[in-house]
């Protein structure tokens, strides 16, 4: 009779210790896996009373198993438009505009009802419920041609109607209307007031009127030269 005896592997797997340094390491990873720091996002529902907007992150969440989810929706975001005091400038805030969403690092609960320096009471720190967002943000695939790189511009359009203002250096100015200029079409009227005649007893006469001149100049302080 022969007896067969089941032994150990030649080479068995080795067991590796881990180190301290492997531990801190793993944790950290693991810890920074849950920390939020700023993202794209889409506007899903903007309440413009309260300048709340809830939005959906566009970056999806994937795990060290492969495993690829997206990130829930993001409610009460207070959305932050340019403003100085009584200044400030509101964007047009739609249902499907992108944004860019930053997470701040403590609870703004307390703060958001009631300003001021506040203690948030509460430990938690760049989490989701905590969003601000940032109209602005788009892809390379929505970029907004611009007329240029040196005047500051206000446009705003539907479809093909179109209104933008250029804030030009040295006090100029120029208002476009689906490509018509404004100050041009101001300089033309004046013009053609000042090129009208009056047709009287005497025969025509031109209109005449002291401050024409005046007008134009004032007028022409606002084109650039």
């Amino acid at each position: 009779m022969v007896l067969e005896f089941v032994t150990e592997e030649e080479n068995p797997q080795e067991v590796v210790e881990p180190t301290l340094g492997n531990v801190i390491t793993n944790a950290i990873d693991r810890k920074t896996e849950d920390l939020r720091v700023a993202m794209p996002a889409e506007i899903v529902d903007y309440d413009v009373e309260k300048q709340l907007a809830t939005v959906k992150p566009l970056l999806k969440t994937k795990y060290r198993d492969g495993k690829v989810v997206d990130m829930p929706q993001i409610f009460n975001v207070p959305v932050a438009h340019p403003r100085a005091g009584d200044a400030y400038v509101h964007m047009p805030v739609k249902k499907g505009n992108t944004c860019m969403v930053v997470f701040s690092d403590r609870s703004m609960d307390k703060w958001i009802t009631n300003g001021g320096s506040v203690d948030p009471d509460d430990v938690r720190q760049h989490h989701l419920s905590d969003a601000i967002a940032y109209p602005g943000l788009y892809s390379q695939a929505e970029n907004m041609q611009v007329a240029n790189g040196d005047d500051l511009i206000l446009m705003n359009k539907s479809g093909e109607a179109k209104m933008e203002i250029r804030l030009k250096k040295n006090n100029h100015l120029e208002i476009y209307n689906n490509g018509n200029e404004l100050l041009n079409v101001l300089n033309e009227m004046l013009k053609i007031i000042r090129e009208a005649k009056v047709y009287t007893s005497s025969g025509p006469q031109q209109l005449r009127h002291a401050k024409f001149i005046e007008i134009a100049r004032k007028l022409k302080s606002f084109e650039e030269a």
